[in-house]
């Protein structure tokens, strides 16, 4: 299913996750991308979806991250993994909320 150029696997990355983790969604992907270090999140970030490939339950979404933590713009792509369980796609998480390559 697209709608625009976002499948559904994005369109998850880009609205739920900030609704579930309580943060938005740069934030949450900056601290996924470095390895969950909350000291890295920046709140001057961007985050765009480069790409998508489903294949069938599985899912990588690509974004390119911009952050600012000093001032100093870096930019950077981020694959995200998902998998899709009761119609719903999910991002798998570590306990300490690190994904799950």
């Amino acid at each position: 299913m697209q709608e625009g150029n976002y499948t559904q696997a994005a369109q998850y990355v880009s609205s739920q996750t900030a609704v579930e983790y309580q943060t938005d969604i740069p934030s949450f992907l900056t601290l996924m991308s470095k390895g969950g270090n909350p000291d890295n999140i920046s709140r001057w970030t961007s985050v765009k979806v480069i790409s998508e490939q489903i294949d069938g339950t599985k899912a990588v979404v690509k974004v390119k991250i911009t952050a600012k933590p000093d001032g100093k713009e870096t930019t950077y792509d981020s694959e995200i993994p998902m998998s899709k369980e009761d119609d719903i796609w999910k991002l798998r998480l570590t306990s300490r909320g690190y994904v799950i390559q």
